[in-house]
């Protein structure tokens, strides 16, 4: 009697069943995006922040799901990359709870931040799991379609950020909710963990350190390229 959805990991359509999650976190990981630019102005007047904390509430989660990409991918090495697969849609779906509560546009910029977190480990582990499971001659077509579920996420993200601004700008964040818990449910019900883990290479922190604030202080700089008065700075 079967006791889970899903099947073995040697089974043919086990492959099917793993590129379901996969799919379901890349949406998740990019819908976000295209949601929150709808309810920008909304989060201006509710949180009386800024036009350049506004840009940083957008970058924060651009900048930390990107440079800690190679760093989820390490510690699913370490740890697996099934259970790194779920702590990234656990953490993002908290964050998201939290983003929603937030009082100041400060408090939302650190939620975000641990949400690019959740994305990280969402972006890194998708293509790894979907590797693990699908053929060779078959990867470019598993791979597409996370690509393609992604694009879709972006495409769609606004449409749906109106509907939910029309409700409140917390639903921007609180939509990714039941999103996480259905994919942490789903991948710890269908996924297998197949890579044998690697525990003999280190985390270069220092390397992701010095990523991390090279990329920020770039940013940064841009982003504050203009002086008081409204000119740009030569």
């Amino acid at each position: 009697m079967r006791v889970r959805p899903g099947v073995a990991a040697d089974h043919a359509n086990y492959k099917w069943w793993t590129l379901s999650c996969t799919s379901l976190g890349m949406l998740l990981a990019t819908i976000n995006s295209g949601t929150l630019i709808i309810a920008l102005p909304d989060l201006e007047r509710s949180l009386h922040t800024t036009l350049l904390g506004l840009v940083w509430v957008i970058l924060a989660y651009m900048i930390s799901s990107t440079v800690l990409v190679l760093t989820a991918g390490r510690l699913s090495d370490l740890f697996g990359r099934k259970r790194a697969y779920l702590g990234g849609f656990v953490v993002f779906g908290l964050a998201s709870l939290g983003a929603g509560f937030s009082a100041s546009g400060t408090e939302l910029i650190l939620w975000r931040i641990l949400q690019g977190i959740g994305g990280a480990f969402l972006f890194a582990n998708s293509a790894a799991l979907v590797t693990d499971a699908f053929p060779r001659e078959q990867l470019g077509l598993a791979l597409g379609t996370n690509t393609m579920v992604a694009a879709v996420g972006l495409v769609i993200g606004p449409i749906l950020g109106g509907a939910l601004v029309s409700i409140s700008w917390h639903w921007v964040f609180w939509f990714n909710i039941p999103l996480a818990i259905i994919g942490t449910v789903w991948g710890a019900l269908v996924l297998h963990e197949l890579a044998t883990r690697d525990e003999v290479r280190g985390l270069d922190l220092p390397g992701t350190s010095v990523f991390v604030i090279g990329l920020t202080g770039l940013v940064l700089g841009i982003s504050r390229g203009e002086s008081p008065d409204g000119t740009t700075r030569s």
